[in-house]
């Protein structure tokens, strides 16, 4: 009987251990390339919500850190200071992760200096096509309904803006989004509380 299971047990751990070598060696390879991707995509993102700024500064781990308690539930991945040509403050780019239909979903919302929303795009998400898609738009294409944000200087008239039927949690995911950067900026940023 020892011998049976030896038998089998002994090829089960080989095909194991081959398979997890792989898999390692397929994640140090791609880990990489993946990470320089997810850059490039928010960069792409900050650039669109931010369009006078010419390079974004992220901020210290103490102002995310206030940063990611003043969201709330809604987890603040990242905060750039947008700068302009000159250096000067132009205003602010917020990474963030609200909930959506179709689980988490990656957004950029940029603040102005006085903390006007100036756009709402998308990073990553797995809304259902044709009917979240209609909130949150395809990646890198915002919607209509994404644009509808912009100028809205608190959290409370960012809830306040209807959502898309048929995409309700969507919907709701892009208003948590848009009412965590304007929490932020209201208890973090404001009055140069995000500088580097």
């Amino acid at each position: 009987m020892l011998k049976l299971y030896l038998r089998l047990g002994i090829p089960m751990l080989l095909i194991s251990a081959v398979a997890a070598a792989g898999l390692a060696a397929t994640y140090a390879i791609t880990k990489g390339p993946i990470a320089a991707q997810d850059k490039a995509a928010r960069e792409k993102a900050l650039k669109a919500v931010l369009t006078d700024a010419k390079s974004f500064q992220p901020v210290g781990q103490s102002v995310l850190s206030a940063a990611g308690k003043a969201a709330g539930e809604t987890p603040v991945d990242s905060v750039f200071v947008a700068e302009d040509s000159a250096g000067a403050v132009v205003g602010w780019g917020l990474q963030v992760r609200p909930r959506g239909y179709g689980g988490p979903m990656t957004v950029v919302v940029g603040l102005d200096r006085n903390g006007k929303v100036t756009g709402v795009n998308m990073v990553a998400h797995n809304e259902t096509p044709g009917l979240g898609t209609k909130a949150v738009g395809i990646v890198g294409k915002p919607t209509e309904y994404l644009s509808t944000f912009v100028g809205a200087d608190s959290a409370e008239k960012a809830l306040k803006l209807d959502g898309i039927t048929g995409a309700t949690k969507s919907s709701r995911g892009v208003k948590h989004a848009v009412e965590a950067a304007l929490v932020v900026y209201d208890q973090v940023l404001r009055e140069g509380g995000g500088s580097k």
